[in-house]
């Protein structure tokens, strides 16, 4: 498996984004605007208020994504991810109803409702033909394992091979159809081409370059939609649609049903749990910031630590000062994340609840002191902080620590603690600018000018010299170390090679 890394230059996301040094895509807070992007929910639609029209040749579309995803080598961009990286957002919003429509078949052969609801209440209903509908139970048995003969189903539910004849299958369709299979006998359900298909989509949202479309784009009323704003040192650059790759990946992941189970169940499935958990990790180590995918993945998951820290870090950077000032270049129509100190709370409810979850997260309990701290709340900040401490271990962390332990302590007027962590800090990261920054800044506070003047002079000196970089300069995705070994750790499992 290759590594899952793309140049900073080639970064997206959702919906809001910032660059400081770097391009920085960043998806708002949860607002009007992006609950009508979420995936279609499970279970009965409500009544549908209009018929819709599939596209021209979807289904031509929804066979090649099943070769596709049968073809596709994990964790590589390949001719797959290419080709696909490459489809409209239009052809991608019709490949979504029939994924949708796909996994429906697959559970139930006969199924003759094809409704999709979109996440403002209102539904459609697609307007299949009855060739078409024949066509997505031939589709469906390759996808659910159930279309080769010489791999007996497991278990035989449907007489998928007894109806099919040789000329619905094509040579590609055929080698899908033994792959899913042979899936299928090994993992004992017909979940392959959901976690596969998902990665198939998280692989070119990482690795293939965006294909932008324009906002008056013509879009399909029903399929997910998101707004890429992009920044650069606080500027606005750019308003678009991206491609929905995410959106098509956890829409197949509400479908994953565990074995000997009659619905659909994700929440069941610890994959499924690890794949957000990965995939949000990776977009913050890229820092992008995606507010919908972390809200569905909480939807599946809403107590799990892990999850609920990474939305913490999300809403700590919403609240930064150079996010804060970048948003305000574009349309006030469309909500922005909230002020700085309404996202720092936020980021606080989710630092708090993610230590309910775990008491021992010593990185969530140094991230919630940093937020108290900003929040002018330095003794709970202190506090917090000096329990983190007690379990923390990696240098970056200890550094971090330290350096915050000193502003909550400055803050609520303990100068002579707040100059010890701050030399602490330095003497964990002696290249570091921040702790002479803030050594400076206290001497100024206490009245002693020659103390500060002589730690600027150091400053300056040091910033001359060619030592390792601040470890401030990466706080807002420290908590992403690992990413790429998250990645290939849960896609080696989707792939049955771990």
């Amino acid at each position: 498996m290759g590594r899952i890394r793309r140049s900073q230059a080639s970064l997206r996301g959702s919906l809001f984004g910032v660059v400081a040094t770097l391009l920085v895509l960043v998806a708002a807070s949860t607002t009007t605007a992006q609950r009508s992007n979420l995936p279609p929910r499970i279970g009965p639609p409500p009544p549908p208020d209009r018929e819709l029209k599939p596209p021209p040749k979807h289904l031509d579309r929804l066979e090649a994504w099943i070769v596709a995803v049968g073809r596709h080598r994990l964790g590589q961009n390949d001719g797959d991810t290419r080709d696909i990286g490459r489809w409209p957002l239009s052809d991608l919003q019709g490949l979504w109803i029939d994924i949708t429509s796909l996994a429906k078949v697959m559970r139930n052969p006969r199924a003759g409702d094809f409704s999709v609801a979109a996440a403002d209440g209102r539904a459609a209903h697609i307007a299949y033909t009855g060739a078409e509908i024949r066509r997505f139970r031939v589709l469906a048995c390759v996808a659910a394992g159930d279309a080769d003969a010489s791999t007996p189903a497991t278990p035989p539910d449907r007489e998928c091979i007894a109806t099919m004849t040789d000329a619905d299958l094509t040579p590609d369709l055929r080698s899908a159809a033994r792959l899913f299979a042979a899936e299928r006998v090994r993992r004992g359900d017909d979940n392959a081409i959901l976690l596969r298909g998902a990665v198939l989509h998280a692989d070119i949202a990482m690795l293939e370059p965006p294909v932008p479309a324009p906002l008056g784009s013509t879009l399909l009323p029903v399929a997910p939609r998101r707004v890429v704003f992009e920044l650069l040192d606080g500027r606005p650059v750019s308003m678009t649609l991206s491609g929905v790759h995410w959106a098509l990946a956890e829409t197949a992941l509400r479908f994953v049903k565990p074995a000997n189970e009659e619905k659909p169940a994700p929440e069941r499935d610890s994959v499924v749990r690890a794949w957000y958990q990965a995939t949000t990790t990776w977009m913050q180590s890229q820092v992008q910031y995606d507010a919908e995918h972390l809200a569905e993945g909480r939807r599946l998951f809403p107590d799990d630590p892990t999850l609920l820290f990474l939305s913490g870090c999300e809403h700590e950077a919403y609240a930064a000062p150079f996010i804060q000032a970048g948003i305000l270049g574009f349309s006030r129509s469309l909500q922005p994340p909230g002020s700085s100190a309404s996202e720092r709370r936020r980021a606080e409810s989710f630092f708090r609840r993610a230590l309910a979850r775990r008491s021992h997260f010593a990185e969530a309990r140094l991230h919630l002191g940093r937020v108290l701290a900003q929040l002018e709340r330095p003794l709970e900040a202190s506090r917090e902080i000096r329990a983190a401490l007690a379990g923390l271990e990696e240098t970056p962390l200890l550094y971090h620590a330290r350096l915050f332990l000193g502003e909550a302590e400055e803050q609520a007027g303990r100068f002579t603690e707040a100059r010890e962590s701050y030399e602490l800090a330095r003497t964990i990261a002696p290249d570091a600018q921040a702790p002479l920054l803030a050594l400076s800044q206290l001497a100024r506070r206490r009245d002693d000018y020659d103390a500060a003047l002589k730690t600027m002079a150091a400053l300056f000196e040091q910033r001359r010299s060619a030592g390792e970089p601040d470890p401030w300069q990466s706080y807002l995705n420290c908590q992403t170390r690992g990413s790429d070994d998250l990645i290939a750790t849960v896609w080696q499992s989707i792939e049955g090679t771990r």
